[in-house]
């Protein structure tokens, strides 16, 4: 094992937890919500610790809304979105996190608002359409009151005269998304403001989002998730031991290594590996690049289809295991890696997200990740954040271009300290 292959075994962690943890939808939003029955109410925890926030959603309350499990097909896709974001956003030799369904959360928040190419654009590139999207983070959201996963959405809005969101749009990610909105100044404040939020619902686990106050932007939508998964059967403290992790370069580090068994084998021409199960119905998988098979080489091989084969093709054995305690976090803009993968024009003036309201394109998708895994299970959080600006007023363009003669001077505090005219370029 290396270091790039424990990127391989956290991203699929992930995502077989995905299939598993978040399929079963309820068939009504009020159906095992958490904090006992009707809707779960939008996140409103430490919100307000900007002067002049304004929560918007007087007057809107999330309805109830019909709610499905994920099909096959949506869930593929979800993999398929996050083996491709992997490949974008992954570095030679370093360690990657993603969470796929935190990206998921901020930008099908953000693909309700959006119109026109534009929305065929995102919908595309996330593999899924709109009312699909609002359909599976409905499903992860609306958990029982033990569920190892949690999820927060809000959305914060610049406090312009000029910039109204449409009631629709918050409607929609109310229902759906369990999302509050807020207006407020965008001083140095909000990133305090958001940073809390994001440190709240993630346990403290990432204390923040924003590294800058984000005082040039008008809109940012944020997801927030933590999830706290314990092994169904934990490794025994006296069964860690100190082994070597030797990394693809060949050096060699020392790392506590945890023993074990587990029943769930898995094999194909490119990877050996197991699953682990958590309590609370979600999985951790584990995929060793065979000799001669790079991390890279698996990751390029992997999508939804060749996953599902993976995984319905597993065997029930008795797999002996040897897992390194490790703990990682990663930070990165996704906009380069969603452009790349085919969402261009929400980046650009051409952005349609007239949904929300005129004029608005993401500057910027922000996310940032954390990951603990120990004898007792694992401890993960990731935020996304969604920062969007109003384009700049179209003005008439004027040329000037001093190819004849001119008059120059040079000047301070209106006197002019040269003044001449250019009657010959040549002197």
């Amino acid at each position: 094992m290396n270091a790039r292959r424990v990127t391989a075994i956290l991203l699929a962690a992930l995502l077989l937890a995905l299939p598993v943890g978040c399929a079963q939808a309820q068939t009504d939003a009020s159906d095992g919500a958490r904090g006992g029955p009707g809707i779960e109410p939008v996140s409103t925890a430490s919100v307000g610790g900007g002067s002049g926030t304004t929560n918007l959603m007087a007057g809107i309350t999330a309805q109830r809304v019909s709610a499905r499990a994920a099909s096959q097909a949506e869930r593929a896709a979800t993999v398929d979105f996050a083996f491709r974001l992997l490949k974008q956003t992954k570095k030679e030799g370093e360690n990657a996190l993603i969470s796929p369904l935190s990206v998921l959360a901020a930008l099908g928040m953000t693909a309700n608002g959006a119109r026109g190419g534009t929305l065929v654009q995102m919908e595309q590139t996330l593999g899924l359409s709109s009312a699909e999207l609002n359909n599976l983070i409905h499903a992860c959201r609306v958990t029982a009151e033990d569920d190892p996963l949690r999820m927060a959405n809000a959305i914060w809005f610049r406090d312009a005269v000029d910039f109204t969101p449409e009631p629709a749009f918050l409607q929609t990610n109310a229902d759906w998304y369990g999302a509050g909105a807020y207006r407020a100044p965008f001083d140095a404040s909000i990133r305090r403001e958001i940073n809390d939020w994001v440190s709240v619902h993630t346990g403290g686990r990432i204390p923040g989002i924003l590294d800058r106050a984000p005082t040039d932007a008008d809109m940012i939508l944020v997801n927030a998730l933590a999830f706290d998964g314990t092994w169904e059967q934990s490794f025994r403290k006296e069964d860690v031991v100190k082994r070597d992790f030797i990394r693809e370069d060949g050096i060699r580090q020392a790392a506590d290594f945890m023993s074990g068994s587990v029943d769930v084998y898995l094999e194909n021409d490119k990877a050996t590996g197991f699953i682990k199960p958590y309590a609370g119905g979600y999985t951790f998988a584990a995929l060793l690049p065979k000799a001669g098979v790079t991390v890279d080489d698996l990751v390029a091989s992997l999508d939804g289809a060749a996953l599902q084969a993976l995984t319905e093709s597993a065997r029930r054995l008795d797999v002996d295991v040897a897992l390194p305690r490790f703990r990682t976090e990663f930070s990165a803009d996704l906009r380069q890696a969603l452009s790349a993968m085919g969402m261009t024009d929400a980046f650009t003036q051409s952005a349609d997200f007239s949904g929300i309201s005129a004029g608005l394109y993401i500057s910027a998708v922000l996310h940032k990740t954390f990951l603990e895994v120990d004898e007792k299970g694992t401890c993960a959080a990731a935020a996304a954040a969604v920062i969007m600006n109003r384009k700049a007023a179209l003005t008439e363009k004027k040329t000037v271009r001093l190819d004849r003669p001119f008059v120059y001077l040079i000047q301070r505090d209106g006197v002019p300290v040269f003044l001449g005219t250019l009657m010959d370029a040549e002197g």
